[in-house]
């Protein structure tokens, strides 16, 4: 019955292969890589469910000049009767904290404007003929914000973000009820850790922490290794959850990710579990062709390069001066 329903936007997707792509979590991350990295996403949540969760996003971020990053990240979420399409705009200020080892300190901000549509046509009442009830498609305008800072150099990272920083909330149904539909603050926090083997080889642990307002804590535990620097593999835990299976290949400049989450939560019986792709395009950066503030540290991209020093005492091809 909609008189006791408090509709719900969905929240923040889930992205099992974030590593790849932390702007999409933090927008202090923007301008944190010398060359612009365009990245596209397809997500296909629990298959084998009717209306499961669906996710696209193509996200690009750039370094500027000034120690200023910027970026902008496109998306469309559906989710059974519920749709978020929309955009962000991110803007980042990079501190330089020891220039002995490169390490850097950075704040970011970002604007999210976004269509909530919603199709009561998709629901089952218990009442189909209250009046309250409409079956017309409803479509709002939501503006929010989003905040984060990040600490990183060449071997780690550490970030913390808010998304949904306003708490935007919507009267889908035009009427003084509690049918609001409020977007709840999620909170991350991310890190991780580049261990150097050798020349061919390198293991990057991380960990995702992820808090939405009364709900329970929720963290992804990730392990991937880098071989000859153009393969990656890994798996990650996500509690309570999922077991999540991931591989990827790196040529010069593109990297194709794809990843499979073995559904562990109580949907197990009815899902095929979940598939999400990757494409990581990355073009110089024609807004400031001096390079970067910073090492190409592979942290921040997940693959492809080395910091450095890992090269059999050869200069890094990736390492950028400091400005």
């Amino acid at each position: 019955m909609l008189a006791g329903l408090n509709l719900q936007a969905q929240q923040w997707p889930l992205y099992s292969q974030y590593m790849f792509n932390q702007f999409i979590l933090n927008p202090a991350v923007a301008g944190s890589d010398e060359k612009i990295p365009i990245v596209a996403t397809v997500r296909r949540q629990w298959m084998g469910i009717q209306d499961a969760p669906v996710t696209q996003s193509i996200s690009a971020h750039a370094y500027t000049g000034q120690f200023v990053g910027l970026g902008v990240n496109f998306f469309n979420e559906v989710a059974g009767p519920s749709r978020r399409t929309g955009m962000s705009f991110s803007a980042a200020r990079h501190f330089m904290v020891n220039k002995a080892n490169d390490t850097w300190f950075s704040f970011g901000l970002s604007g999210t404007f976004y269509q909530f549509g919603f199709d009561p046509s998709k629901l089952h009442f218990d009442q189909p003929n209250d009046p309250v009830i409409t079956t017309a498609a409803i479509s709002k305008f939501i503006p929010d914000a989003a905040t984060g800072v990040y600490l990183y150099n060449s071997q780690y990272y550490v970030g913390f973000s808010v998304q949904n920083l306003f708490q935007t909330t919507t009267n889908l149904f035009d009427i003084i009820d509690r049918n609001y539909n409020p977007a709840s603050r999620v909170f991350f926090l991310t890190a991780g850790y580049e261990f150097v083997l050798n020349d061919n080889f390198s293991i990057q642990p991380s960990v995702l922490v992820r808090k939405v307002f009364a709900a329970p804590y929720q963290m992804d535990l990730n392990v991937k290794a880098t071989i000859a620097n153009h393969f990656t593999a890994g798996v990650s835990y996500r509690t309570h959850d999922a077991v999540v299976l991931l591989a990827g290949a790196n040529i010069p400049n593109v990297f194709v990710g794809y990843s499979y989450d073995i559904t562990l939560n109580p949907l197990k019986s009815y899902s095929k579990g979940t598939h999400e792709i990757y494409l990581i395009v990355k073009m110089d950066n024609i807004l400031h062709k001096k390079g970067g503030h910073f090492n190409n540290h592979q942290n921040t991209r997940g693959h492809g390069h080395r910091p450095g020093g890992s090269y059999g005492g050869k200069k890094n091809p990736y390492k950028m001066p400091v400005q």
